[in-house]
């Protein structure tokens, strides 16, 4: 958006303001100002609608791989019984 200034005084004007900080003089909104300001209004509405649009991905299952730790485990933990508890230490 382009700088303004004010009439009276030549302060520079911030966005959105009604009256000059400097001087107090009443801030004129030109009607472009209000287009490009409804015109940006609605731009943000439309990327809000599109965002909305979006699927949300599907959160993944993981059962598979817990299975497989978990059956991994096992054989781990079957191993280390039979090495150290069950095996034949005789020979």
């Amino acid at each position: 958006m382009a700088k303004r200034f004010c009439v009276s005084c030549g302060n520079e004007l911030e966005d959105g303001i009604l009256f000059c900080t400097k001087c107090g003089t009443k801030v004129e909104v030109s009607t472009e100002v209000v287009k490009e300001t409804k015109k940006e209004k609605k731009e943000v509405e439309e990327v809000k609608e599109e965002i909305k649009t979006i699927p949300e991905k599907p959160k993944k299952k993981h059962t598979g791989l817990i299975i497989f730790i978990i059956i991994l485990l096992l054989a781990l933990a079957g191993f280390l019984l039979w090495f150290f508890v069950l095996r034949d230490d005789s020979s």
